[in-house]
């Protein structure tokens, strides 16, 4: 039997269960795919090299948080962390930045170091130019490097959790980075702290991450079957499902693993999840990847351009949505897919186009939709649909100016009376387009609680030292219990109004989440406008896409300052 035979028999059962489920594997891709490539350094090993030339040995830190056989190294990257900034220079500092940046900034400079010292070598790599062969329906990563953006180039890249949670997941050409990315220093997952709030989203996160499991073949790369994070989300989805979809699911979920013999092999493994649950899962141990990689791209599943998928993907959207038939959204037509590059500037591609010439409607709106291109500051494409939504839906407190920007008085007007609605709704319409709302919401009366500037600009931003430093102020005091949930919003305003920045990625802000949305309605419009990023920044980590009233009326609070015509 030759070398062809004995890779296809290895590979038999994967290739013809992706075949049967006749869709591209979503690429589950961890450290190990960067080290076998550029020779990145492991989690540990990147800490060891943030505190190289320090006077201990890191061997010294690293023991101190051995636990058992593991070793816990976000506590160790938290105390590192509080040691680096100590030994920084006075030339080191930037205005405006807390202690964790500078940690993570050095971080992202040891990693793209690698990168940059072995990206000439990728051309002459015969697995990774296998790699960018392959067109995986979407990868979901917890590395931080670039890496993979630069083997899918045509892939949408979100970084960070929140991008995840507020995207609807279409795995087509995307690539999730979970645990942050180089591009975006504050986005780094890996202190203590780090991993605390991560974990407060995590059973969202592992929701959606439920519906991709059931639909699509999951190919794990460059993790072991003991990684703390494949372990989370295995024990996370597994709990969600039936035995019967457990054993289903087992059938085509495949782990990657580095070979260092001459023999490649596959075995069934069992990761054991704790409180009893279990997964088997097909282990391959390969030597060259490049098999694997060949066996992906070479599959009878027809593959169409990501670029041309992402089109239609929107565009089925847009013309589903609309609920208005339309001759002129569809055209047919034959033309070779393969041989377009621009899918943005056609009108015609096989059997099925859209018209970019027709303009987009969408007459079947919800909160989402209102809310959404605000808050992420993306394109709306349907901003006449929505005016005609927020007549329609007068009495629900909702953001309007952000649609009214760009449209003429005239065109306005006539928007608002074409909508078969009350008299009454259009004039609470065109009062929330003249004249400027209050949005703002008690946080309870300030009988002169005052906390001095220096406790501010030091405090240590957790839930524990918030709760123990209010305690001690009311005690002080003396306020009465019932006033001490206000005690707690006036001070979270000042740490609103001095430690934004700070403020946003920490627990407090989940643990706070209505108090502090309370009291962003308390921020003045020089504020805001002054500090709108890190604003819309903290309104995307409170973003739990319930869209309760609390959280409305911050969006419109920030609506009408932005995007409104009020001096």
């Amino acid at each position: 039997m030759n070398k062809s035979e004995t890779d296809f028999d290895l590979f038999k059962n994967l290739k013809s269960k992706i075949e049967q489920i006749a869709v591209s594997p979503i690429f589950f891709v961890g450290t190990g795919l960067s080290m076998r490539y550029f020779n990145a350094p492991s989690w540990e090993g990147l800490l060891r090299e943030v505190r190289e030339s320090w006077d201990r040995n890191f061997d010294y830190y690293l023991q101190a948080y051995k636990n058992g056989s593991i070793y816990e190294l976000e506590k160790l990257a938290e105390q590192l962390c509080e040691m680096y900034y100590e030994k920084l220079s006075d030339k080191e500092l930037e205005p405006n930045k807390d202690k964790v940046y500078y940690f993570k900034k050095r971080i992202t400079q040891i990693i793209d170091d690698y990168m940059l010292s072995h990206i000439d070598t990728f051309e002459d790599n015969i697995e990774i130019q296998e790699l960018k062969k392959t067109s995986p329906s979407a990868i979901i990563t917890t590395n931080y490097d670039t890496f993979l953006e630069k083997m899918f180039p045509d892939y949408d890249v979100y970084i960070g959790q929140q991008s995840l949670l507020s995207t609807n997941l279409g795995a087509v050409g995307e690539i999730y980075k979970i645990h942050g990315c180089v591009t975006d220093i504050n986005s780094l997952v890996i202190t203590q702290s780090d991993y605390q709030n991560f974990e407060l989203r995590e059973l969202y996160l592992n929701a959606k991450l439920l519906t991709l499991f059931l639909e699509y073949p999951i190919i794990f790369l460059g993790y072991s079957l003991s990684d703390k994070n494949v372990l989370s989300i295995l024990t996370s989805i597994i709990k969600m499902l039936p035995n019967e979809k457990v054993e289903e699911l087992s059938k085509r979920i495949w782990f990657i693993r580095r070979n260092d013999t001459e023999n490649d092999f596959m075995k069934v493994e069992r990761i054991n999840l704790g409180e009893g649950l279990f997964i088997d899962v097909e282990t391959f141990y390969l030597k060259d990847f490049s098999i694997l990689y060949n066996l992906l791209a070479t599959s009878k599943i027809q593959k169409l351009p990501i670029k041309f998928l992402k089109y239609l993907k929107s565009n089925v959207y847009k013309l589903v949505s609309s609920q208005v038939y339309n001759p002129k959204l569809l055209n047919v037509n034959m033309t070779d897919i393969h041989k377009l590059n621009d899918f943005d500037n056609i009108s015609n591609i096989i059997g099925l186009s859209f018209s970019t010439e027709t303009k987009y409607t969408k007459d079947i709106l919800t909160r989402r939709d209102i809310i959404e291109p605000l808050l992420y500051q993306s394109d709306c494409e349907y901003k006449e649909s929505a005016i005609k939504f927020l007549v329609q839906n007068a009495s629900t407190i909702l953001p309007i100016h952000y649609f009214l920007n760009g449209l003429a008085k005239g065109k306005i007007d006539a928007l608002v009376e074409s909508v078969d609605t009350s008299d009454a709704s259009k004039s609470i319409i065109k009062s929330r387009i003249t004249t400027q709302q209050n949005y703002k919401v008690s946080i309870g009366v300030n009988n002169e609680y005052f906390f001095q500037p220096d406790i501010i600009s030091n405090f240590e931003l957790n839930n524990e030292n918030l709760n123990q430093f209010i305690d001690a102020y009311c005690t002080k005091k003396s306020v009465l219990l019932s006033s001490k949930n206000t005690v707690l919003k006036y001070f979270l305003l000042e740490l609103l109004k001095y430690r934004l920045n700070e403020l946003i990625n920490t627990a407090i802000v989940i643990n706070n989440r209505i108090s502090i949305l309370q009291c962003i309605t308390h921020l003045d419009r020089d504020f805001i406008k002054a500090n709108i990023e890190d604003v819309y920044k903290l309104l995307k980590t409170l973003d739990n896409q319930n869209y309760d009233a609390d959280f409305r009326k911050v969006i419109c609070h920030i609506d009408q300052i932005i995007y409104g015509n009020f001096s």
